[in-house]
């Protein structure tokens, strides 16, 4: 079984919270099983 992503967000290098706040929203538009790609490159 292969795995295949649904989603993918790029939050670069935002911080003080938006990296919850945008995977939030993309999550609001999966359904049960879909798989979602964080990216980030804040510390």
């Amino acid at each position: 079984m292969s795995m295949k992503i649904k989603l993918n967000i790029q939050l670069g290098d935002c911080g003080m919270g938006m990296p919850v706040i945008r995977t939030w929203q993309a999550m609001k538009k999966l359904v049960v099983g879909d798989i979602l790609q964080v990216s980030s490159s804040h510390p």
